[in-house]
């Protein structure tokens, strides 16, 4: 999957194991879910916006936001397993954050 602005509004969005979901602008999560199985990615290039809902990152997937992470009240997000959530930015938090694996800050 590919876009330059990705918006959900309650779908729910899955990515296989192995599979990778590159955003080539922002991401915008109103509402809805969306998960990474074992192994998936997620790569977004600008900013990722999570007003509600449930984001869940499993087993050893990863992602990767270049720009700045807003979670909003309603929004939870899980990094569950092993993996890691690399955001390059500031991480604007409201919500829920889970973490059982590995979330680093700043560039690599």
């Amino acid at each position: 999957m590919q876009a330059q602005i990705l918006t959900n509004n309650g779908a729910i969005i899955t990515a296989s194991p192995r599979a990778v979901v590159f955003v080539n602008g922002s991401a915008w999560i109103k509402s809805g879910e969306m998960s990474f199985a074992d192994r998936a990615e997620l790569r977004i290039s600008g900013k990722l916006t999570f007003d509600s809902g449930l984001m869940l990152f499993a087993g050893i997937s990863t992602g990767y936001i270049a720009d700045d992470c807003y979670i909003g009240e309603r929004g939870n997000l899980r990094r569950l397993g092993q993996g890691t959530l690399y955001l390059y930015r500031f991480t604007h938090n409201k919500g829920i954050i889970e973490n059982e694996g590995t979330i680093e800050y700043g560039q690599p």
